[in-house]
């Protein structure tokens, strides 16, 4: 699996999104990376289920599946089989993100900047926006600078631990 096997899966609204996606799955667990490239394959929806045990429950486990994250968080496949490479490394952050998402679920709000909009926005907020979006786009291309320098291989040849 490559960035363009990323890029193509229609996702991610901006460029951005799909790099840093691609990153995720480049640093996932092996296993991980192997179910997202079936699922890529074959298209069928993950199966993957894993106990997750946050100190702070003493002692007490939660299984986190695929198929509820996917049925009744609204996650989509990815989204699912990367949150549960997130679980595996940081269970108690993910379980309390979980948790958090639950008591508040509800959908962003967007708003569309029109051109008339934008048109009455003072010179200076704009200067200043223009100046955070280059900002961006520099990090962006560190970002996928160092995914360039991943070999194809890389991807899924990965061992466990490094």
């Amino acid at each position: 699996m490559k960035y363009k096997d990323i890029y193509a899966l229609d996702l991610f609204k901006t460029h951005e999104e799909k790099v840093r996606m691609a990153i995720r799955v480049y640093q996932a667990k092996l296993f991980i990376r192997e179910a997202i490239n079936a699922w890529l394959g074959t298209g069928e929806e993950p199966i993957l289920e894993v106990n997750v045990a946050p100190s702070h429950w003493k002692g007490e486990s939660v299984l986190l599946s695929t198929q509820f994250l996917i049925h009744n968080s609204g996650m989509n496949p990815l989204d699912a089989l990367l949150f549960i490479d997130w679980a595996i490394r940081d269970d108690a952050g993910a379980i309390d993100a979980l948790e958090t998402w639950a008591k508040y679920r509800s959908t962003p709000f967007q708003v569309k900047i029109t051109e008339d909009m934008w048109k009455k926005i003072d010179p200076e907020v704009l200067r200043e926006y223009e100046k955070l979006r280059q900002e961006r786009i520099g990090k962006l291309k560190v970002l996928e600078d160092a995914y360039q320098l991943i070999k194809e291989e890389d991807l899924t040849h990965r061992r466990e631990g490094e």
